[in-house]
């Protein structure tokens, strides 16, 4: 370097104008100071089996001997750290494992590994009992991925290793060359560049603490210099003033001021959801980080200068003190009072002492605690209240997580306005952003009839609390009722806010549940508006609750929110709360509530209490089942807590449901099947429309028809509900029989008239009577048309595969009925009739024009006008003078290419056809009979 440094009251250089020898001897000294200062505070705060583990880790990253922990076999296993020479009291604790002599290992191959930093908490007041210590092993020789395996598996070894002793350990693997990070164990070296490179600097340097090895070259380059950091890094190797193989160089904090914060702010939202009083402090901090965009006094800078400025308390360098005070002057010059309180507290649980216990001597957390509870005023009942954190009441939890949501919806949304728009650059794929907005779905998601969890990170005990379940009329809408959730017994005239307000008893029996309110109750006081709830039917929901919706919760694997949700546990709970006077038969459900569980861990209730509860609660769950990728069913659970019959309705309430499920959702169905159901005195026809699942409501058979006979855009299946099918069993049979694509026809003869059902082949059906003379002229006329209506629609292409038809005769006896195969070659002979061709044309009024075709006449309806009919009945009679009524029947029917576009899908079917032959043929017969 020249003469041209600035002069040193400027510089921040120590003792000298220029970055000298002299400069780094004092640097290093202050740095090694307050490192080992801070590394005595994280030993203070472990067990001594804890401190004789944590002492011997740089050992074992050292040497290599079978009889020490993590030791590898294999010679490629990276060994060796730079700089580093054990002391000899290490070396006989190493000697005591290994029952022999242990050296310092050979002197002469170069060290694999630059050093191990602990960061974080460790040594800071934030350092609890049991904290987990990250600790980074950093390398600058290239590593192979075999060594990177190895020296992971190592790691694997040393953490379990030390939980033995209840010391948890994690360990980062580091390149410093690349500045790439492998989080062990999941992720790997050589990722790209993130946009958390910068704040994962400014965590380092603040709070790295060199365990054994080379120290950060960033020690050595005044914040004056940062943004010249690798010009200013350069001229102290250029000079000799800096050895270059005794430190390790990440680089400056220039990249800090393009980080990602919106991303990083999302990230600590998503921590909050098991660790909101840490995110509340790290979110604040990423604001106040992004408000000061682009020139950044970030907390490892202050650090640094309160080194080179001789402030070597251990108290003012620690980090989270740090961190705190940064905080504080934010807030309090911009006059923020109250978020600051909130960030007090966040401090105090995140330290996790209890000054107003003091049951033995003072460490220096308790001192440095207490130092800061002092300066902000806070009473000794304040402290007690927050040291009583387990005896909190359900009002208290409920209050601090409305403050611990609005700060961190503040500053995520305060972080957001200040942050630069920019891509999401935060290391995270696609697919982790889309998992990453799951969680926090599922977590802060407030949908109507959602359970809420009231946990906030702290231990606090609810199941001694003494709850009160009101049900009140809406004072918004006339005639409505919501249940409401109450620490305190209630005045009808009370006004007092509900804890919870839920629309069913259910749902806020449930909310008490899963926050742990009932956990030692043995009766709940229950207060219905409108009639009496039996204590035995609560009983009996609250312990389907507890069984089928534990509390606690199991755990929610990551991999979970790889993919939507699925609902996997369904509980039904029928006519809970309702009058008891009222009819329970088997088709009473005078309410429904669904408690759905899906894999993400959500809980929902949905209640159903309409006249038509059951047909709604039951479209709503198959919406929910089909919407979601195909998969197994859920669980399903049925339950009738009433005291009359309740095994009779839960059983056909779940076998209905169970039936429903099956045929509209279940793998391997096709998208378009329908399912017919009984409930009460209607007939429902569910089926999908666009993705929904909708149905339509029937009051009597003949409407059940009307619906069955309509278009399908694709095959569709008719599924009975079993009750329907044990009702109609004609109708399960005939659709048992029927194959997709094809066509059945069943006839039944009964005195002088038939009955006839026609399946086609999308699965449509059309009922049919017809008058009898004899079977054959009934068969073989149909049997011919419907051959010619299949060849017709085929266009006769002999590529297409023969439809697989079936013609059956329906014969009864006492009891029971069987179906008869049959044929056109059965009738032909015998069958005595008259056969005409039509066709259908559309008229220029938007109506249809006939051309029939009977022996060698034509017919035109526009021609004849009103006496078309007639025409046909009197040439048919002239065809066969020897017949009094000669039957005509039509034979053949065609469809032009405009009446075709002119139906309701644009698409012809069978039933089309027939419907067309039926429509003429009664018009000719009546025709027939005024002759």
């Amino acid at each position: 370097m020249t003469d041209t440094w600035p002069h040193p009251d400027t510089t921040g250089f120590i003792h000298s104008g220029a970055a000298s020898a002299d400069h780094i001897r004092h640097v290093l000294s202050r740095f090694t100071q307050a490192n080992d200062g801070r590394l005595a505070r994280c030993r203070d705060d472990l067990k001594p089996k804890q401190q004789q583990a944590f002492d011997l880790l740089p050992l074992l990253f050292h040497l290599s001997h079978q009889s020490l922990p993590g030791y590898s076999g294999d010679p490629h296993c990276p060994t060796g750290i730079a700089q580093y020479q054990p002391a000899k009291s290490l070396l006989k604790a190493a000697q005591r494992l290994t029952g022999g002599l242990m050296s310092q290992g050979p002197a002469l191959h170069k060290a694999a590994i630059s050093g191990l930093y602990l960061i974080g908490t460790g040594g800071s007041i934030g350092q609890a009992i049991g904290t987990e210590l990250m600790i980074w092993v950093c390398f600058e020789t290239p590593l192979s991925a075999r060594q990177l395996a190895l020296l992971r598996e190592k790691t694997d070894q040393l953490t379990q290793w030390a939980q033995g002793f209840h010391l948890m350990l994690r360990f980062v693997l580091v390149d410093a060359r690349h500045w790439q990070v492998s989080s062990h164990p999941s992720s790997a070296v050589g990722g790209p560049r993130s946009g958390s490179d910068g704040r994962r600097l400014d965590e380092f340097y603040q709070t790295a603490q060199v365990l054994a090895g080379v120290y950060p070259a960033w020690w050595l380059v005044p914040t004056a210099y940062e943004g010249d950091y690798a010009a200013t890094l350069q001229a102290l190797y250029h000079t000799g003033a800096v050895d270059k193989s005794q430190c390790i160089d990440f680089g400056g904090l220039g990249a800090l001021a393009s980080d990602d914060f919106a991303g990083a702010g999302l990230r600590q939202i998503h921590q909050a959801i098991d660790s909101p009083y840490q995110s509340v402090l790290m979110l604040i901090l990423l604001e106040i980080y992004a408000r000061q965009l682009p020139h950044i006094d970030c907390l490892a800078q202050a650090y640094k200068n309160r080194i080179y400025r001789m402030q070597l308390s251990l108290d003012d360098l620690d980090p989270y003190v740090m961190l705190y005070q940064k905080i504080e002057s934010y807030l309090l010059a911009h006059d923020q009072t109250k978020r600051l309180e909130l960030i007090r507290r966040c401090f105090y649980f995140k330290v996790g002492l209890k000054l107003s216990q003091r049951t033995h001597a003072l460490g220096w957390r308790h001192k440095l605690m207490d130092n800061l509870v002092q300066s902000w005023g806070w009473s000794a009942a304040a402290l007690k209240h927050l040291d009583a954190v387990r005896a909190w009441t359900i009002e208290d939890m409920l209050t601090e997580r409305r403050l611990l949501i609005a700060e961190l919806t503040q500053s995520y949304r305060a972080l957001c306005q200040y942050s630069p728009s920019q891509p999401p650059s935060d290391g995270l794929s696609r697919a982790d952003r889309l998992s990453l907005n799951r969680k926090l779905h599922a977590a802060f998601d407030r949908r109507q009839g959602k359970i809420n969890f009231i946990h906030i990170g702290l231990d606090v005990d609810l199941s001694n609390q003494r709850v009160h379940l009101y049900e009140r009329a809406s004072r918004e809408d006339p005639g409505v009722y919501q249940w409401g959730v109450y620490d305190r017994p209630m005045s009808q005239q009370s006004r007092t806010p509900a804890l919870k307000s839920a629309n069913g008893l259910v749902e806020a029996l449930l909310w008490c549940h899963l926050n742990g309110l009932l956990t030692a109750a043995l009766q709940v006081p229950i207060f219905p508006a409108r009639h009496e709830v039996n204590d035995d039917e609560v009983r009996t929901a609250l312990t389907a609750l507890r069984n089928q919706v534990p509390n606690p919760r199991p755990h929610t694997e990551a991999h979970c929110f790889d993919r939507p949700a699925r609902v996997t546990r369904v509980l039904l709970i029928i006519n809970l709360g309702c009058d008891p006077r009222q009819s329970r038969s088997d088709s009473s459900v005078h309410s429904l509530d669904q408690v759905l569980v899906n894999s993400w861990g959500e809980v929902e209730v949905e209640r159903f209490a309409t006249q038509d509860a059951l047909a709604k609660g039951l479209k709503s769950l198959l919406n929910r089942i089909h919407a979601q990728a195909p998969d197994d069913l859920p669980e399903l659970v049925t339950l009738c807590p009433s005291q009359v019959e309740p095994s009779v309705l839960a059983l056909r309430v779940d076998a209905l449901m169970q039936a429903a499920l099956a045929a509209l959702c279940s793998i391997g169905q096709p998208p378009n099947n329908r399912f017919i159901c009984r409930i009460g005195n209607r007939y429902l026809l569910y089926q999908a429309h666009n993705r929904t699942i909708g149905y339509v409501p029937t009051d009597s058979l003949d409407e059940l028809r009307m619906q069955l006979a309509l278009e399908q855009a694709d095959y569709s299946r008719l599924i009975f509900d079993r009750q329907f099918a044990l009702d109609h069993p004609l109708w399960a049979k005939l659709y048992r029989l029927h194959r997709p694509h094809a066509v059945l026809l069943a006839c039944e003869k009964r005195h002088q008239q038939a009955t006839l059902y026609l399946i086609d082949e999308q699965g449509s059906l059309l009922v049919f009577k017809q008058p009898v003379r004899n079977l054959a002229t009934l068969w073989a006329p149909l049997l011919q048309f419907l051959h010619a209506t299949d060849q017709r629609r085929s266009g006769i292409d002999d590529r297409k595969p023969k439809a697989d038809n079936h013609f059956v005769q329906i014969e009864r006896s006492p009891g029971r009925f069987d179906l008869k195969k049959t044929g056109l070659n059965d009738w032909a002979q015998a069958a005595h009739f008259i056969g005409i061709g039509v066709t259908v044309t559309l008229s220029a009024q938007g109506g249809y024009d006939y051309r029939v075709v009977c022996g060698e006449q034509e017919f035109h309806s526009p021609a004849w006008g009103d006496l078309f009919y007639r025409a046909i009945a009197s040439y048919g009679l002239g065809l066969d003078p020897s017949r009094a009524n000669p039957e005509i029947y039509i034979i053949d029917l065609a469809l032009t290419s405009a009446v075709i576009d002119h139906l309701p899908l644009g698409r012809d079917q069978t039933m089309h056809y027939l419907q067309f032959k039926l429509k003429l043929e009664r018009r000719i017969h009546a025709a027939q009979a005024d002759l």
